[in-house]
C-alpha cells in the first residue's frame, strides 16, 4: 500500500510538471514577445523623433540660411549632414547622439536668430512648415496645405537647404497653378515665379495677383461665379460656402471691381497663414 501511494505520488508529480513546463514556456514566449513589442515601439518613436529633428534643422536652414552667422550655420549644417545616414539606423547610441547634436545646434541657431542666449538643455521650438509644428499650431492654415508642406520636407531629406527651399517654393507656385489655372505648372512659368519670390521682387500675393490677372485666366474664367470660387480655392484653401459666394458675386454684379474683391480675399488671415506655412511674406 505504501509503495502504491509512492508510485501514485511520482506519477502525479510528473504529470503536474508536464503541465507546468509548457505553461511556463508559453508564458516566457509571451513575455519575450511583449518585451520585443515594447522595444520596437521605443525604436519607432525614437526614429520618428530623429526624423522630426532632422526636418526641423532642414526647414530652419532653408528658411533662414542667409540670416545666420557663418559659424552658426555651418555647425547646424554639419550635424544635419552627419545625422542623415543615421535616420534609418538600428544603432540606438548613434541615433541618440545624432538627435542630441541636432537639438543643441538648432537651439543655438534659433537663439542667434532671436537675439537671445541659447538654452541647450531645452527642446528647440517647432519650425514653421514641419509636421512637428503642425501638431502644435498650423497658424490657421488649412490642414491639407500645412501637411503638404511638411511632406515636402520629409520626402526631400537628402537635399541641401537652398535646394530644399526651392522645392517648397515650387510647391507653392504649383498649387496656385492648379487652383487658378486648373492645370499643372509649366517649368518655365514655375521657375520664373520662384525666381521672383527668391529675389524678393514678388511677394506671395504678387504671384497670385499676376496669375489672376493673366490673359490665360481672364479668357478661361469669364463669369463672376467662377472668379469668386477660384479665389476661395487659391487664397482660402477651400470650396466657397453658398452665402459667401452669393454675397461676393452680388458685389461684383453691382459694380465692385474684381481687383477689389481679390484684395479683400488677400487680406484674410487664412491667406496670410498659408503664406506663413510656406515661409513667405504675404
Amino acid at each position: 500500500m505504501k509503495n502504491i501511494t509512492k508510485v501514485t505520488s511520482i506519477i502525479l508529480t510528473a504529470a503536474l510538471a508536464a503541465a507546468i513546463i509548457p505553461a511556463a514556456v508559453k508564458t516566457n514566449k509571451v513575455q519575450a514577445a511583449t518585451v520585443t513589442a515594447v522595444r520596437n515601439q521605443i525604436d519607432d518613436r525614437t526614429r520618428q523623433d530623429i526624423q522630426e529633428y532632422y526636418d526641423a534643422a532642414s526647414a530652419f536652414l532653408s528658411l533662414h540660411y542667409d540670416e545666420l552667422a557663418p559659424d552658426v550655420r555651418i555647425a547646424l549644417e554639419t550635424v544635419r549632414n552627419a545625422a542623415y545616414p543615421v535616420l534609418g539606423s538600428d544603432n540606438e547610441d548613434d541615433v541618440v547622439q545624432a538627435m542630441s547634436n541636432l537639438r543643441i545646434q538648432l537651439c543655438v541657431a534659433q537663439a542667434y536668430l532671436n537675439g537671445t542666449v541659447a538654452d541647450t538643455n531645452s527642446a528647440p521650438a517647432p519650425v514653421i512648415g514641419t509636421a512637428a509644428c503642425n501638431r502644435v499650431n498650423t497658424y490657421g492654415a488649412p490642414a491639407e496645405i500645412a501637411n503638404t508642406v511638411a511632406t515636402v520636407y520629409s520626402t526631400s531629406r537628402n537635399l541641401p537647404p537652398q535646394m530644399l527651399r526651392t522645392a517648397v517654393l515650387n510647391n507653392f507656385v504649383e498649387r496656385l497653378y492648379t487652383t487658378i489655372y486648373g492645370r499643372a505648372a509649366d517649368a518655365a512659368g514655375r521657375d520664373a515665379f520662384v525666381a521672383k519670390l527668391q529675389s524678393g521682387e514678388f511677394t506671395a500675393t504678387d504671384v497670385a495677383n499676376a496669375m489672376i490677372n493673366s490673359s490665360e485666366f481672364t479668357s478661361k474664367y469669364t463669369t463672376n461665379e467662377q472668379y469668386v470660387a477660384i479665389l476661395y480655392r487659391a487664397l482660402l484653401g477651400r470650396e466657397p460656402d453658398t452665402q459667401g459666394l452669393t454675397n461676393w458675386v452680388n458685389a461684383l454684379n453691382n459694380g465692385t471691381s474684381r481687383q477689389d474683391v481679390f484684395n479683400a480675399f488677400a487680406s484674410v488671415n487664412t491667406w496670410g497663414s498659408i503664406c506663413t506655412i510656406y515661409g513667405l511674406a504675404k
